[in-house]
């Protein structure tokens, strides 16, 4: 299997979650295509990769890295997304150079069957020295984020995005997700007939977005109910909130298994 990376994006996260309420999560055949793309957050399609060269100082490079930063703990809260950064599970990249560069390391050190030169020309070949915002990369099972193309306001759904990746490709994580896309179905369905303004026009949104993704599935929902919980932050609905509870305490535990 090779990486999977994306760049559209996604909102929200739930905190823990118990064995007794998991299902089993089998991803359509309509993620499964969209996960083999690179997926730019931008909503225009044309919209030009930034040069996987850049002239960017140190200075500002750790500027990419704490705005990114910034954004997880507003998204995904502090604990959570330091126990993220702290398992090596996400990693910040500060630049484009970077984002490669990690990569081939963490590869390399998983498998050196291939030279690093070997693994960087792949690597260029499927263009991702072109400024892709962010991937999951199935070989060595971290997310790894492009500080210098995702902002402090996209973080978050960025990570969400990646997070749906991840749980459509490692059968582990995918048995622990599983029960809350049932749960997120109940509470859309509920959601859009609420007489609650505020729980209505969550669910809205959510539903607008998918109908213009044309996906109606249940993986897909998650995603796009990550996206729109990451993008409001703390301004949601108790009921969708312990919804994101329960999926970031999944993020916060199992990772640590790896």
């Amino acid at each position: 299997m090779g990486r999977r990376a994306a760049d559209a994006p996604l909102e929200g996260t739930p905190a823990s979650t118990s064995g007794n309420d998991l299902g089993l999560f089998k991803p359509s055949t309509s993620l499964a295509k969209k996960l083999r793309k690179v997926i730019h957050l931008k909503e225009d399609a044309t919209t030009i990769r930034k040069a996987s060269k850049s002239s960017l100082t140190e200075k500002q490079k750790d500027r990419n890295f704490n705005d990114v930063r910034r954004g997880l703990f507003k998204s995904w809260e502090v604990a959570v997304t330091n126990q993220l950064l702290n398992s090596g599970k996400v990693v910040i990249c500060r630049s484009n150079e970077e984002f490669l560069d990690r990569m081939v390391e963490d590869e390399y050190a998983k498998d050196p069957s291939k030279s690093k030169e070997e693994i960087r020309q792949q690597l260029i070949d499927e263009g991702l020295d072109q400024g892709t915002n962010a991937i999951y990369d199935e070989k060595t099972g971290k997310v790894y984020i492009n500080g210098e193309n995702v902002d402090e306001g996209e973080a978050g759904a960025v990570l969400a995005y990646e997070i749906g990746v991840h749980a459509a490709k490692d059968s582990e994580f995918n048995e622990l997700i599983g029960g809350i896309e049932n749960r997120v179905e109940v509470l859309m369905k509920k959601g859009l007939k609420s007489k609650k303004p505020a729980e209505r026009r969550f669910w809205e949104d959510v539903k607008r977005r998918m109908d213009g993704a044309r996906v109606s599935n249940n993986e897909e929902r998650l995603v796009y109910f990550l996206e729109v919980y990451t993008k409001r932050n703390d301004v949601v609905p108790q009921s969708e909130r312990s919804v994101f509870d329960q999926i970031a305490g999944v993020l916060k535990n199992g990772f640590s298994w790896y």
